[in-house]
């Protein structure tokens, strides 16, 4: 199939105010994108340099819905990982391959003929013969004359009925209770020999038989002869073994036989019962038996009607050796080969997997249950699987009856362009036989299910207009699957699978009832008899093997040649209850030695621009905007150019809606980027999702060493790694890892580890507060970045190796690793000094977000891009229309260095300005000229904090919860004074602090050790607490979710209004603990000189006791006891300059 890329030309030329420098923007996928892979084309102009690539990365939630499940953003927490393809490049891994591959066997050494083989069926005929009949009597029922086909319609190669007696019919013939012994028929007309005669009796409490349910099971063989008439008249068929008739239930006579090529048939008497007596078969029923490697291609046309509703049908039968493995009993893809409909049956957990319905993405509906083997293999089962996506429901019936069932399921099956009964969209996966397939455009209930499982589809099937498609499977050969619905979408056959038929008595469909039965005389005697045993073989052509025959040539892997071979050995001898009984040798002619062969896998080079594990969804609020990352990719400015195919890959990538846009930023980098490769490669395309053992990362099986030629060219050299743990093992484990050049003691050892509890994206709607290994939901992979330039030399050839430090208790652990190297040109500047970006203020990215908005110091990120060292900058820094300041900035950075620089910002007004943007501009590197100014300058856009007005009472509210040891909180002012500090709180206590504050800038800041905020849901055992602000009338100001991982900050600001009655001093009055046993401790600050009066009420607003206090000195401390009261709610008045403020308290 061809595939179909979309070039998207996005380049547009403008001038940001975030950069000095002209600005190219490639606009990649957007919010409204229905693809996650395509061409674009990036800036390729000769000539032209870019100081600077920036990546930014913007997610949203699906429709800006706020949802769970697959509303809004997804619920699950998944690789999402952005790839660029340069196929001027090529990736290579070391890998193993065996020298041939031999389908459906595992032997080595293989032996083979290249003749078919078989497998061998014993039937053991039993002939009875009496030499002394002891005692006999006879029942007979029936006396018509009408001539019948039926039982012995030879004329057919095969042939079932079965044959209703009554317990009433019986009785009155006069049968007694006891042993059956034999029967005999009237035989009207000898035909051809009846091979492979058998005959079997159940009892039953049927009144009728019906053709759309016949008895397979429970019956009792009392019959096995290849059986000739020598005259007409009544025939006995003496049993081998007696039938026990009960005397009260109605008997069922099965008589069945195979032969090789259809005769005349043998003829008997009987007559119209009256009621459905007999049910009968000589159907042709053929099958399909499946290995490994073959499958059917239906047509993808069949699929167009597909929607809303489907029912896909069929026989199974599971190849009892092999299963359970990881299986497709069918699978249909879209154009993106994003699965549609499929069903493992089973996988290798014995488990049994139905999936249908997506809409474009890789995510789908699903329900699954383990089933019992008997349920999968080693018997004939029919399964009909079912969706209704106007009800939500999906179901599996088994044998007619509904097995499972779910709801919810309400994802369209639209755009199926790939469909394989017996395998996946890759290859043949399925052991087994296969029968009548169909596929229906409706949903089928049980009662349709059950009258049609067990015949062939016609057009009175009430949905017979609905059927897609039926493959029956009888044809003698070829490789074409007949359609037997009226649209003519024949299948297509690959690979080797047998076509097989049914013997008689393993007829299972296609009865024709009929109240026309033989005359029949049940025997009961007692004999003197002989047996005799007649050992027959019967073959069925086993499946050969298809031989690939490998060699190596230039480290590339090559076919030689591909064969067609059976294995020789011992051929088992099966006994009819699929028992091994015998062998037969088959002598080999030839052998293959399996060998291993080293080679390297080659494609077109992928390089992993980023690793995003997306957040957990449910009840996540992204904005109608979304958040929106920065990602320094100016290492990547090598391969970002021209037409590129980007993809982004791994399940996440349709959890969210992405918007990805590049900005190239004109000028001149610090340093040329010479090239960038991958060290080791990532996976394939589509295989994102593979990841690495850590043993065999250990034993050098995946990251061997490798020996790389430095680019002669180059001044210095980086590598990028970015890992991220896996498993249960792997996500929760710490592991040290490492770089090595040219063995000996590593070079480099890096903690792989993150802190989830601090991610930007809070809360989520998961297990999100987690430490991982190298990732967080929500959050890109940390990328790790190591200067090799001291060991290594320009044009010489160097050993770099990757691994763990160690792998004990990676028991279930698996890595996903990126690992590439860099090299650059020299430093393009002697003195010169940049702007990184604003971490504070800024509204604008997400990492940022904790920290904004801000009324305090701005925290500007500064680099030395020059080749000499910086020692000093003048920094200036304003808003828009407002004051600006300056700030002297010392110290010491190399060459690409950077540091956080903190701008002092002494009053509060200057953030007063025409607008919400901030400047800032640097110049003066060790006090001389820049020698590249285009650096210099950056500007973003902020958030106001909250003001409140300096005359007002704010409360500051905070209830603990289980586990008080965890949590303490600050409130500081613009110098870093401590205004108010809580720590050594108790548990489920109210901390009611009243602050009244002089104009500025304040930081509140609560930390919780246990990282898990006041509340999480995961958690219950630690209760929940809560932080808000009120005024002085109790009205909130302010709620904080409680769900806040490791910390909060909230800053804002105190603001005067009038310029009358300014507020010089901050006062802090608190009243505390809450609830409270013996004492209450009251405490102040800021009340010097002030009179208060402390009046305590009842519930019912009672005085209880009254206290005045004079305070001298600026803090005061003040127990009020109050053991003697009795439990309840009290109210604590305290009254100052005029002021009433009441505070509620529960004492316990």
């Amino acid at each position: 199939m061809m595939k179909k890329y979309f070039i998207i030309v996005a380049v547009i030329f403008f001038v940001l105010n975030i950069f000095a420098q002209d600005t190219i923007v490639v606009q990649t996928f957007t919010l409204d994108s229905t693809s996650r892979e395509g061409v674009f084309l990036f800036p390729d102009e000769p000539g032209t340099t870019y100081e600077k690539i920036i990546m930014q990365y913007r997610m949203r939630c699906h429709d800006a819905l706020v949802g769970n499940g697959n509303v809004g953003c997804y619920e699950w927490d998944y690789h999402c990982n952005t790839v660029v393809t340069d196929s001027s490049k090529t990736d290579s891994l070391w890998s193993t391959h065996p020298s041939h591959i031999i389908v459906g066997s595992e032997s080595n050494p293989y032996y083979y003929v290249p003749d078919p083989t078989f497998n061998y069926f014993q039937y053991l005929q039993q002939e009875v013969v009496y030499n002394v009949i002891i005692s006999e009597d006879s029942a007979l029922i029936g006396n018509g004359t009408q001539t019948l086909d039926i039982p012995f319609s030879t004329n057919y190669k095969k042939g079932k009925t079965q044959i209703l007696l009554t317990v009433s019919e019986l009785s009155a013939a006069g049968l007694s209770v006891g042993n059956i012994s034999g029967i005999r028929l009237d035989i009207s007309e000898i035909g051809s020999e009846i091979e492979f005669l058998k005959i079997k009796l159940k009892h039953t409490d049927k009144t009728e038989l019906n053709n759309t349910s016949p008895d397979l099971e429970g019956f009792t063989e009392v019959y096995f002869l290849n059986t000739t008439f020598a005259s007409t008249g009544k025939n006995s068929f003496n049993f081998y073994q007696p039938f026990l008739w009960n005397g009260t239930s109605n008997i069922i006579i099965e008589l069945s036989f195979s032969s090789s090529a259809g005769g005349s048939s043998n003829t008997v008497f009987g007559e119209d019962t009256g009621f459905n007596s007999t049910i009968s078969t000589n159907s042709e029923d053929g099958f399909l038996s499946v290995n490994i490697g073959d499958y059917i291609e239906v047509p993808p046309e069949a699929f167009a009607p597909i929607d809303s509703f489907i029912t896909v049908s069929f026989w199974q039968y599971g190849d009892a050796e092999l299963q359970p493995f990881n299986s497709y009993i069918f699978e249909g893809v879209d154009a993106d080969n994003n699965r549609v409909i499929n069903c493992h049956l089973p996988w290798g957990n014995s488990s049994i997997y139905w999936d249908a319905g997506n809409s474009g993405t890789s995510s789908y509906d699903r329900i699954d249950k383990e089933a019992a083997f008997s349920e999968y293999a080693g018997r004939w089962n029919h399964w009909a699987l079912t969706k209704n996506v106007a009800t939500g429901e999906m179901k599996m019936y088994l044998n007619g009856s509904l097995w499972h069932s779910g709801t919810g399921k309400t994802r369209l099956m639209t755009g199926i362009t790939k469909f394989r009964i017996a395998g996946n969209k890759n290859e043949g996966r399925y052991a087994g036989f296969i029968n009548e397939f169909r596929v229906w455009a409706a949903e089928l209930d049980s009662s349709d299910i059950q009258q049609w499982m067990f015949r062939d589809v016609d057009p009175s099937h009430p949905y017979y207009s609905n059927l897609l498609f039926c493959y029956r499977f009888d044809e003698e050969s070829g490789d074409i699957a007949t359609d037997c619905s009226a649209n003519g979408y024949d299948g297509t056959i690959y690979g080797q699978p047998i076509r097989a038929r049914f013997p008689g008595h393993k007829l299972s469909r296609n009865f024709v009832q009929s109240q026309l039965r033989p005359n029949i005389v049940l025997v009961q005697g007692n004999y003197m008899q002989t047996i005799t045993t007649t050992e027959y073989l019967d073959s069925l052509q086993r499946p050969f093997n298809t031989v690939y025959d490998y060699y190596v040539l230039n480290n590339d892997l090559f076919v030689n040649d591909t064969n067609y071979y059976y294995e020789a050995g011992y051929m088992p001898v099966f006994s009819e209850n699929n028992t091994v009984v015998d062998t037969i040798i088959v002598v080999p002619e030839d052998s293959i030695y399996i060998e291993t062969l080293e080679y390297y896998k080659k494609w077109p080079a992928r390089f992993e621009l980023i690793s995003f594990i997306t957040p957990y969804g449910n009840g996540l609020d992204l904005g109608v905007e979304g958040k929106m990352w920065e990602f320094d990719v100016t290492d990547f400015a090598p391969v970002l150019q021209g037409e590129k195919f980007l993809s982004m890959e791994g399940v996440g990538r349709w959890s969210e809606e992405y918007d990805i846009r590049f900005l190239f930023i004109e000028g001149t980098p610090p340093r040329d980027v010479l090239s960038i490769d991958p060290i080791w490669p990532i996976a394939k395309p589509g295989q994102m999702w593979y990841s690495f053992s850590p043993n065999d990362i250990w034993n050098d099986l995946k990251f061997e060493p490798r020996e790389i030629l430095m680019n002669p060219d180059a001044s210095y050299f980086k590598i990028r790694s970015a890992i991220t743990g896996h498993g249960q093992n792997g996500e929760f484990m710490q592991k040290w890892h490492y770089m090595n050049i040219d063995g000996g003691d590593n070079e480099f050892e890096y903690l792989v580890w993150k802190e989830c509890s601090e991610v930007p994206v809070y809360p989520q709607g998961g297990t999100w507060i987690y430490d991982r290994a190298g990732w967080c939901p929500g959050d890109p992979t940390t990328l790790f970045e190591f200067d090799i330039t001291e060991f290594v030399a320009p044009g010489e050839v160097h050993t770099i190796d990757y691994g763990l430090t160690n792998i004990g208790g990676l028991t279930q652990a698996d890595y996903r690793i990126s690992n590439q190297l860099v090299t650059y040109g020299e430093a393009n500047h002697t003195l010169d000094a940049a702007i990184v970006y604003v971490g504070k203020p800024n509204s604008k990215v997400a990492a940022h977000q904790r920290f904004n908005p801000l009324c305090m110091n701005p925290a500007v990120v500064i680099q030395n891009t020059g080749a000499t060292q910086l020692t000093s900058l003048e920094i200036e820094y304003h808003v828009e229309g407002g004051e600006s300041l300056s700030f002297s900035w010392t110290g010491a950075l190399g060459f690409l260095d950077t540091t956080e620089v903190e701008l002092p910002v002494p009053e509060l007004n200057f953030w007063n300005g025409i607008s919400n943007n901030f400047y800032v501009e640097i110049s003066q590197p060790n006090m001389q000229t820049d020698e590249y100014p285009n650096n210099n300058f950056y500007h973003i856009t902020y958030e106001e904090v909250d003001s409140y007005e300096d005359n007002e009472t704010i409360s500051f509210i905070c209830k603990t919860n289980n586990l008080a040891y965890q949590n303490y909180y600050t409130i500081t002012d613009v110098d870093g004074n401590i205004i108010l500090e809580r720590n050594g709180l108790s548990n489920n206590t109210v901390y009611t602090d009243e602050l009244t504050l002089a104009p500025g800038c304040y930081k509140l800041r609560i930390d919780d050790t246990g990282d898990n905020g006041l509340y999480f849901w995961a958690q219950p055992g630690q209760g929940s607490g809560y932080f808000r602000l009120e005024d002085e009338n109790n009205n909130i100001l302010k709620t904080f979710n409680p769900d806040f991982g490791g910390f909060f900050i909230y800053e804002f600001g105190i603001v005067n209004l009038t310029n009358s009655d300014k507020i010089k001093n901050t006062s802090i009055l608190s009243v505390y603990p809450n609830p409270c046993s013996d004492k209450v401790h009251i405490s102040l600050s800021g009340f010097e000189n002030k009179i208060l009066s402390v009046k305590i009420y009842n519930a019912s607003m009672i005085e209880i006791t009254e206290n005045q206090f004079t305070i001298d000195s600026g803090n005061y401390h003040k127990e009020i006891n109050i053991k003697d009261l009795p439990d309840g709610v009290y109210i604590i008045q305290i009254m100052y300059d005029g002021k009433i403020r009441n505070r509620k308290i529960i004492k316990i």
